[in-house]
């Protein structure tokens, strides 16, 4: 599958008139400033990412003295099947084949989806704001809408680098983020995890036995029962490690060397430039260990056995 089209009304600095824009495989948007080219790719990740629409992102006229009444904007995505005619590879999406459509006898079948946004005045500044993401099915001359899954709309995925790159933000293993979305792609083995919370089991206990460290613990926790005298959390004591191993995982850094005086870098060490590079570098790994895991899940029978086990998704 691949996006062919987009459709943007009445957002940002589109007006109320659709606005069709044609994608090709590569397409580039040139114009100069406040134009309209990082709204095209903010309108996407508004349909398939984390963006929230705000109060602000409705578009106002010159003449308008701002929204005090009710306003919309809407999004509509095209999907097209690839030619298989120009020897391109033959994607099947069965995920969306209920929800494929036709709009006219004889052409070929796509999907259509359509993003809806409607501002209200409420309690607050910023009022009330419904969103809904539908399936536009033709059927005559009539267009239906059907609600899109959560479980579809995760089968879509929208990576977006923006003018602004910050690594050091995307290596904490924060929900959304790219180091995040490639740990989540680890199948982690039972007995692995055993080994790892051991050793950070052996790891607390060989530091609590150290003299300094003992006295610290007991001054901590002496003085933290006598402001807190409840049951309930009355034992404060010092952890080096986790045996929660997504806590471990959000403690990963990558590191830079060699380096000036003889010490690694971490990215937030790096200067603007390196560091730009290195945030373009982690979006090669994520594709091409996403693709990785589609050919072992093919290859693999055995879900133990498998370097991954997550499900990817359909279109990216």
């Amino acid at each position: 599958m691949k996006l062919t089209e987009l459709t943007i009304s009445n957002y940002r600095s589109f007006g109320e008139d659709p606005e069709v824009i044609s994608l090709d495989s590569f397409t580039a948007f040139i114009g100069h400033n406040s134009a309209g080219k990082s709204t095209i790719l903010n309108a996407l990740n508004c349909m398939f990412g984390n963006v929230r629409i705000k109060k602000d992102d409705f578009h106002e006229s010159p003449e308008s003295t701002g929204i005090n009444e009710e306003a919309s904007l809407y999004f509509e995505a095209k999907f097209e099947f690839y030619n298989t005619e120009d020897g391109s590879d033959n994607y099947s999406i069965p995920n969306f084949f209920e929800s494929f459509t036709v709009e006219n006898e004889g052409e070929s079948p796509f999907i259509l989806i359509r993003f809806d946004a409607n501002w209200k005045p409420g309690n607050t500044p910023d009022g009330l704001i419904e969103t809904t993401l539908s399936y536009v099915i033709f059927k005559d001359t009539e267009r239906e809408l059907k609600p899109m899954s959560i479980h579809d709309k995760s089968k879509i995925d929208v990576i977006y680098i923006p003018a602004f790159r910050n690594p050091y933000e995307q290596l904490k293993n924060a929900s959304g983020t790219i180091l995040w979305r490639l740990l989540n792609q680890i199948n982690w083995k039972e007995a692995d995890k055993v080994t790892i919370t051991d050793k950070i089991d052996e790891l607390d206990t060989t530091i609590s036995t150290q003299a300094g460290i003992n006295l610290l613990e007991k001054t901590i926790s002496k003085q933290w029962k006598a402001y807190h005298n409840s049951n309930r959390f009355s034992n404060a004591t010092l952890k080096f490690g986790s045996t929660n191993l997504e806590q471990i995982l959000k403690k990963l850094e990558v590191e830079f060397s060699p380096a000036p005086h003889h010490k690694s870098y971490k990215v937030n060490e790096l200067g603007d430039g390196l560091q730009s590079l290195f945030y373009l570098s982690l979006i090669d790994p994520f594709l091409k260990i996403e693709q990785q895991g589609i050919e072992d899940v093919e290859k693999e029978s055995d879900v133990d056995k498998r370097i991954q086990n997550s499900n990817h998704p359909a279109i990216t």
